[in-house]
């Protein structure tokens, strides 16, 4: 990502937001990051005034699945997770070692390859601040 490293991200919320921001091209118009109880950490995006309310719908989305892929598989974790909505197609992607997830919203036009890409990129570049950051 341009410009930024590690240390900038863990000392600069600011500077998130940047990063976040930086996957906002092609399509996706929001990228937010939200801790396990649905409570917004970061966003990027505009023209979004449901920020929150997406922010807790997706955080309960994921929990869902997590408990019931739980319940009948024995696996690893659920890493990403890609629907297709009415109005565009939403990425959620584990981030971190705190149970934080990184959200992509974007138009119907953005491919779920294009935005599992995306999302998978930007986690792993958030992977190692995020995982010094303790979620309560």
């Amino acid at each position: 990502m341009n410009g930024f490293s590690a240390i900038d991200i863990m000392l600069n919320p600011h500077d998130l937001t940047e990063i976040l921001g930086q996957a906002n091209t092609g399509g996706v118009h929001s990228t937010l990051l939200v801790n396990p109880h649905g409570a917004l950490v970061a966003f990027s995006g505009y023209g979004d005034n449901a920020v929150r309310v997406k922010a807790t719908i997706s955080s309960n989305i994921w929990s869902a699945y997590e408990h019931s892929r739980h319940n009948a598989i024995d696996d690893d974790s659920l890493h990403c997770l890609i629907m297709s909505c009415q109005t565009g197609n939403v990425a959620i992607h584990h981030a971190g070692s705190s149970g934080l997830l990184l959200c992509m919203f974007a138009d119907k036009t953005v491919g779920h390859g294009m935005l599992k890409a995306k999302i998978a990129a930007m986690a792993k570049f958030l992977n190692g601040p995020l995982n010094t950051i303790v979620v309560s």
